[in-house]
C-alpha cells in the first residue's frame, strides 16, 4: 500500500472502532506513566484483544487470574525498560506469565510504544504474507511480522501501529466483502434456479394440457373418420 492508502485505512479503523481506540489510549497512557503493568491492566488488555471472541477471552482470563499482581508488575517493569533491540527477550519474559502468548505480549508492547510496535493479529499476517502457517502464534512469527511492519513504517515515515491498523482494517474489509459477494452470488444463483424450475413447471403443465386437449379431440374425431357412413344412398332408376 502507498502512504495515502495506509493513512486512509488507519483513519477508517479509528472512526469505526471508537471503543478499541479509547481503551488503547487510556491503557497506553497508564503504561507509559507508571512503567509497569498491573493485573487489572492485563485483564483489560485481554478483554480488548479478544473482545469479539468471548470463548477465547474467557479461557485466557481464567489463566491470567492465576498470576499474582506483584509478579505481573515485576515482569512488565523489567520488560518495558529494555531497548527495542531486545524484542525476543521482551516477548520471552512476558509470555512467562500465565495466559500471555505472543499476541498478548505484542499488544502490551504496542500500547506502551505504538511508534515501534504493532499487534500480532491473524488479519495483519494474512494481508502481508497470505495464508497463515500453523501454528501461527509463535515468538518467531511475531518477530517476523514486527520486522515487516517496521520496514513499511520506515519506508513511509509512519508509526508501526498505524501500519498495522491499516493492514488489519483492510483485511477485515476484504474478508467481509468476499463473504458478502459469495452470499450475494449464492442468492442470485438460487433465484435463477427457482425461476428455471418455475419455468420448467409451467412449460410442462402447458405441454401436458396441450397433449390432453389433442388427445380428447383425437379420441372423438378419429373414430368418426374410421366408421363407414350410414346415410342412405338414392339413385335415379326406372321401375318396370
Amino acid at each position: 500500500m502507498e502512504k495515502q492508502e495506509i493513512v486512509a485505512w488507519s483513519e477508517r479503523y479509528d472512526e469505526q472502532h471508537p471503543w478499541w481506540v479509547e481503551k488503547e489510549k487510556r491503557l497506553g497512557e497508564k503504561l507509559r506513566q507508571r512503567g509497569e503493568l498491573t493485573k487489572e491492566d492485563l485483564i483489560r488488555i485481554v478483554e480488548w484483544k479478544f473482545q469479539s471472541l468471548p470463548g477465547r477471552k474467557k479461557r485466557i482470563l481464567s489463566l491470567v487470574a492465576q498470576n499474582q499482581d506483584g509478579v505481573i508488575r515485576s515482569v512488565s517493569s523489567s520488560v518495558l525498560k529494555l531497548p527495542r533491540e531486545h524484542d525476543y527477550e521482551k516477548i520471552g519474559k512476558l509470555t512467562s506469565l500465565h495466559g500471555v502468548g505472543p499476541a498478548i505480549a505484542s499488544t502490551i508492547l504496542t500500547f506502551h510504544d505504538p511508534k515501534n510496535y504493532g499487534v500480532f493479529d491473524i488479519h495483519v499476517w494474512r494481508e502481508l504474507f497470505g495464508k497463515e502457517t500453523q501454528p501461527l502464534f509463535t515468538t518467531r512469527n511475531c518477530l517476523t511480522l514486527l520486522s515487516k511492519l517496521r520496514e513499511l513504517a520506515g519506508k513511509h515515515y509512519l508509526d508501526v501501529r498505524m501500519i498495522e491498523k491499516a493492514l488489519f482494517k483492510k483485511n477485515i474489509h476484504r474478508s467481509y466483502a468476499g463473504t458478502t459477494a459469495t452470499k450475494n452470488a449464492t442468492q442470485t444463483l438460487t433465484r435463477r434456479q427457482r425461476r428455471s424450475q418455475v419455468k420448467r413447471g409451467h412449460t410442462s403443465h402447458h405441454s401436458t394440457k396441450h397433449r390432453t386437449r389433442w388427445s380428447t379431440i383425437s379420441s372423438t374425431l378419429v373414430p368418426r373418420l374410421a366408421q363407414p357412413s350410414t346415410r342412405k344412398i338414392t339413385t335415379n332408376s326406372t321401375t318396370r
